[in-house]
Parts: C-alpha cells; structure tokens; sequence
C-alpha cells in the first residue's frame, strides 16, 4: 500500500478524492505473535482541506506493548515511535516520508537515480528454489547447458558498493527457447514438475 507499485492506482485514488488525515505506519512491529503481515492504519476523509499527514512510525519498543502505544500516541508521547508533519506526499511511493528539513537536504545530496539508468524489478521468485537453483558440483554432475546458467544472487548477498560471492547458480530458463538444445536443463527441472504444477501461476481457475 505504501510502497509497492501495484498500490499506485489507490494512492492516486486516494489523493484525487480526498485527504489522508494521518498514518501509522507499524513499520515491521508485529503486536501478534506468528503473524508475518505488516500493517498500517490509515485515516481518509473525504475533503481537500489538509495540506500535510501527520505520520506515527512505530519502532521496536513497541512490540508487546499492545494498547498501550495507541494510548501513549494519542496523549502526544512519543516513546513508542517517531512522528512527522509530512509537507510532501510522492505520488510513486509514500514509503519517501520527509519533512521539508529531510526533503531540502536529499535534493542537495541526490546523485544519479537508479531509474534514470536502469529498469529494476521485483527479484526472482522460482516458486521452487530445489528445481532450478544448484551448485557448480551439480552442474558438471548433470551436464546442465551452461549458456543458461547464471550466478544466484539473493538481496542478502548485496552490500552497499558490493556483491559478496555466492557458490549458488541458477538454470535462467527464460533463457531457453528451443527445448531440444537444453535437454539436460530440463531434465533436472522437470524433477521436480508435480510441485512446480501447484504454483499459483501455474494453475488455472
């Protein structure tokens, strides 16, 4: 909602037909436990009169504490998260909350944006990691083509100025457009072809 690009079209909505009069933003503080979905609340009202969000964000010393960070927020203290007065809300990502102090500081300090050079995407998503990704021994056992093998890469191998090594590759299938000259490849994919059949792109409704 805050961030993904898929979110764009309700922001816009959103914008075009009202106001946000605040968010809280839970920002990865999870108040029940096993539950992995981060949440926000947000409060809409349907009038152009508001000029700025009040944005809450959560941080970590609120987790356990349940009722008691809505308590402390609405009596204004601020032990439980940071608050901003947002002057700027950017249309593509509200995850980019800057007060007009952080938004001059950014203009001044901005280099070369990542999309002025590049098109980035969502990594990939294999949907059965065990089908296509195998080690350097695993390639030479099977005689998997190398022409669609690339280096696996994962965000936890990104570090800022660097790519740490990874002893991990992927058979890059989108790769292969004539099946007779990947024979191997597929073989080794088609291993595992009964769990890959129950991936949600795969079926149909």
């Amino acid at each position: 909602m805050l961030e993904a690009l898929y979110g764009e079209g309700i922001r816009e909505y959103i914008l075009k037909y009202g106001s946000i009069e605040f968010i809280l933003d839970f920002y990865g503080v999870r108040f029940i436990k096993g539950v992995g979905v981060d949440n926000i609340i947000l409060s809409f009202v349907k009038s152009s009169a508001y000029d700025s969000i009040n944005y809450f964000r959560l941080n970590q010393d609120a987790k356990n504490m349940g009722q008691k960070v809505f308590d402390d927020i609405k009596r204004g203290e601020k032990k439980y998260h940071f608050f901003l007065k947002l002057i700027k809300v950017i249309l593509k990502r509200w995850m980019d909350f800057l007060d007009e102090e952080g938004l001059n500081i950014l203009n001044k300090i901005k280099g070369v944006e990542l999309g002025t050079i590049c098109s980035s995407f969502q990594g990939i998503i294999t949907g059965c990691d065990k089908a296509f990704i195998l080690s350097k021994e695993d390639i030479e056992k099977y005689n998997i083509e190398k022409k669609v093998i690339r280096r696996w890469i994962k965000s936890s191998h990104i570090d800022k100025f660097k790519v740490d090594s990874t002893d991990e590759f992927i058979i890059y299938s989108d790769m292969i457009k004539n099946e007779e000259e990947y024979k191997n490849a597929i073989e080794y994919i088609s291993r595992y072809k009964e769990r890959l059949c129950q991936r949600r792109e795969c079926k149909r409704e």
